[in-house]
């Protein structure tokens, strides 16, 4: 067994909220469980389950706003005298003093598990065709009107990116001891944009795999089933127009909130499908098992570069077929035609042809759940990925100081 260590965890949040933060919550569980302990540091609240989120930390604290890098090294030092910390562990900040004091303090991981160092949308996809981007990021983001996006809510102005302060976030990401990303497309952005690839190690996302095995997929079942937040780059306007177009009777389940919520409230209606469209906005996360029982398949319609995907990995679990879009780190955990189908044509169609194949054929269906949550089992499982985290972490702690910079 593996000498215990400290981490400082740093995250944008504390609680509940998304696919960043259950990640952070999923990791803290993994390495808390191998003897190891957690300080997190984060930025805001969600007021969404916080205490539950405490539970596998042994204390918190907020990072203080708008500090200069000699009042954060300060800071850093309180909390480094208090826990002494063996490493840092970064899921994400937008704080480059912060980080600035971090990296010299301390020999600090990166764990990138989205698009915001190298894109200045964050989505890296065009806003108007929503084509996918395969630029690094550079002046020439600014010439194709990348620099601006949607009004934050309740604003009429367009949001300004700085592309000064994303190439300061950028250099100092270069700079940490090592870098951890979520799949070998996430590996291939960060050098495209010129990071070391000997620093960049692969670990797949993991979810817990259920003791029980889930009931196989039922004849009498007509769900298909999405799980995430309603936002535009997760596609589910994609899903929505696909559900006319079956030819095999299903209603669509829908689990999550966001940004694009009412947008596609309307669009079921325009299409005249309110009736097959079910909205159930959050579930906490424990309960959501019983909804992927129901279902007979699990689309993840997005139109971006997924980094990973959670939801792909918790579905097959539970041993349920998953159609996805082609798109970034899709390919790392499915299987084209075993555990499911990736969709390589991002049309409402396209989708539609691989849902029907599902809906009409049960025994496929279950033959694919039962090779998912095989799968699931083998690669993406807390003990395979603690295995991988905890000697990266080993590694940076051993690694003399001249090679740690």
């Amino acid at each position: 067994m593996a000498k215990s260590f400290t981490t400082i965890t740093i995250g944008e949040s504390l609680g509940f909220k998304g696919g960043l933060e259950q990640f952070v919550f999923q990791v803290a569980s993994v390495l808390k469980e191998r003897g190891h302990r957690h300080v997190l540091l984060y930025e805001r609240t969600t007021g969404t389950d916080e205490d539950r989120y405490k539970t596998v930390f042994e204390d918190s604290a907020h990072i203080p706003d708008g500090g200069g890098v000699d009042d954060y090294r300060k800071f850093l030092d309180e909390i480094c005298e208090r826990w002494r910390p063996d490493v840092a562990l970064l899921h994400k900040s937008r704080n480059c003093r912060f980080l600035e004091a971090l990296v010299a303090r301390m020999p600090t991981i990166a764990l990138i598990q989205d698009h915001f160092l190298y894109c200045l949308r964050e989505t890296r996809y065009f806003p108007v065709s929503r084509k996918i981007c395969t630029r690094p990021l550079s002046w020439k983001c600014l010439a194709l009107g990348c620099f601006m996006g949607r009004p934050l809510r309740y604003g009429c102005l367009p949001t300004f990116y700085s592309l000064k302060e994303r190439r300061s976030l950028l250099d100092v990401h270069r700079r940490m001891h090592r870098v951890v990303v979520l799949s070998n497309h996430m590996k291939s952005e960060l050098v495209l944009n010129r990071f070391d690839p000997d620093r960049i190690d692969v670990i797949p996302g993991h979810t817990q795999i259920p003791a029980r095995e889930f009931p196989p997929v039922s004849d009498d079942s007509d769900i298909v089933l999405f799980v995430g937040q309603v936002i535009r780059s997760k596609g589910l306007d994609m899903l929505v127009k696909a559900m006319t177009l079956l030819r095999n009777h299903a209603r669509l389940r829908v689990i999550g909130v966001g940004s694009a919520l009412e947008a596609n409230k309307k669009l079921a209606n325009t299409l005249d499908i309110n009736d097959r469209v079910e909205f159930l906005g959050w579930v906490p996360h424990h309960e959501i098992d019983k909804h992927f029982e129901d279902a007979v398949l699990v689309v993840v319609p997005s139109v971006w570069a997924e980094p990973f995907c959670l939801v792909g990995i918790e579905a097959m679990a539970r041993s349920r077929p998953v159609v996805a879009f082609d798109v970034g780190g899709i390919s790392q955990w499915l299987e084209d035609g075993k555990c499911g189908y990736l969709v390589r044509e991002i049309t409402p169609e396209a989708l539609a042809a691989r849902i029907d194949e599902v809906l009409g054929n049960r025994d496929l269906a279950r033959e694919m759940g039962a090779y998912g949550r095989k799968r699931a089992a083998e690669e993406f499982s807390p003990g395979v990925a603690g295995d991988r985290l905890e000697q990266t972490i080993i590694r940076t702690i051993n690694q003399p100081k001249s090679q740690n910079s």
